[in-house]
């Protein structure tokens, strides 16, 4: 049981770091933009600014890559995890059905 529950935390800890990373990766370009801008503002044209954003999205893709990989991969087995949960804690209780709305307008 104990491993099942560290598994979990491990997983929950995969996916908040893979998230910070991509989040840092986002913010590292658009300070890289940012500083290109304010060093040569007049030398940067609307039209190279966009080009340096292309640029930067093609490598936050790049680099975000793999992480949202991970990322998947772990809420998918997180997701697996709780999915076998058991129906019910007492193994020799009888199941219930739910009641029948056959007579419900």
């Amino acid at each position: 049981m104990g491993s099942s529950k560290a598994r979990k935390v491990f997983l929950i800890m995969v996916v908040t770091l893979a998230v910070a990373a991509i989040g840092a990766v986002c913010l590292h370009s658009l300070e890289e933009i940012h500083y290109l801008k304010s060093f040569f503002p007049r030398s940067f044209t609307v039209q190279e600014a966009f080009y340096a954003s292309a640029l930067e999205l093609i490598k936050v893709i790049i680099v975000a890559l793999p992480l949202l990989l991970i990322l998947a991969v772990s809420l998918f087995f997180l997701r697996q995890r709780d999915s076998k949960k058991p129906e019910s804690r007492n193994p020799g209780e009888i199941p219930r059905k739910a009641p029948d709305d056959a007579g419900v307008l």
